[in-house]
């Protein structure tokens, strides 16, 4: 039996309701997190399996909203038509999963980004109290995992996810990623214990992803290249972003995610470095569509 069902104490969160949508069990919808598009799609949907991962919630301000949004002008400027852009960005919605794709230059419709602390897992439907109970439990017995802390963002990159069909534009995180580290690692090897979960990445670039591209529009990876891959926390994209192949088709009027990123990173770098920190204060519990928020 694991440790979350011998304690008396996990079993007193509120159930799940029994009539929200088995996520495992449906196709990928509008309304699937922005790490479940980046690392679950190529998961199996089975019913009576939902996925579960756990993440920090960033709210966006004014300022940062106003920069996100310069950046996918310029992003979609540089790609050209033939490479369609997704921002993601996700919104307040009554099950908390109200995530955004807008193709449009203009303002985002929702206000937060999303880090991710952990790899996706999927639990059985008579474990999602569990999963819940579990991480709670985690956050009680440290009081190092409960002090809010701030976050600052410090390089705009690109990274590919693990199945290699989604190129994303992230903003990595420098101020704060040791308390990220920190919070990724408890959380992990307690959900190892509990759930048998794959650890996080010993190397991870913590990040929030804004927004992606198809992989078969833009650039395959040079075979012998490190290649940044990713799961659904988040996603878990990390190592180097893929390169383009000297030979891979791409349209004379665009340019591959890669460099584009670079090319934002060498103009517009400097004023995401200027940009006020942001207060983490609740980590997010996913579990299939239904996201539960623990306050730090």
């Amino acid at each position: 039996m694991s440790p979350a069902k011998q304690s008396s104490k996990k079993r007193r969160l509120p159930a799940l309701d029994d009539d929200f949508p088995d996520r495992a069990a449906v196709s990928s919808s509008s309304n699937d997190s922005v790490d479940d598009q980046a690392c679950g799609r190529s998961a199996k949907k089975v019913r009576g399996e939902w996925l579960c991962y756990c993440f920090i919630e960033i709210s966006l301000n004014d300022r940062l909203t106003r920069f996100i949004q310069r950046c996918h002008h310029a992003l979609r400027s540089e790609l050209g038509t033939d490479t369609p852009f997704a921002a993601l960005t996700h919104g307040d919605g009554p099950d908390g999963t109200g995530l955004t794709r807008d193709n449009r230059p203009g303002t985002p419709n929702a206000s937060h980004l999303h880090i991710s602390l952990t790899r996706p897992i999927t639990v059985h439907t008579h474990e999602r109290d569990d999963f819940l109970a579990e991480v709670k439990s985690l956050l009680q017995n440290d009081a190092a995992l409960r002090e809010r802390f701030e976050i600052a963002f410090s390089h705009i990159s690109h990274l590919q996810n693990d199945d290699k069909d989604r190129d994303f534009l992230v903003l990595e995180v420098g101020m704060g990623r040791e308390k990220l580290r920190h919070l990724s690692d408890v959380i992990s090897k307690g959900l190892h214990r509990a759930f048998r979960a794959r650890p996080y990445y010993q190397e991870a670039r913590f990040h929030a992803s804004t927004g992606y591209v198809e992989a078969a529009s833009t650039a395959q990876s040079v075979p012998g290249d490190k290649k940044a891959t990713a799961t659904a926390n988040e996603e878990d994209m990390q190592s180097e972003p893929a390169k383009r192949a000297p030979n891979s088709s791409h349209s004379d009027d665009s340019a591959p995610l890669d460099l584009v990123a670079q090319k934002l990173e060498d103009r517009l770098g400097p004023e995401l470095r200027s940009l006020p920190t942001i207060r983490a204060d609740r980590i997010g519990v996913q579990v299939g569509k239904k996201v539960v928020f623990l306050d730090l």
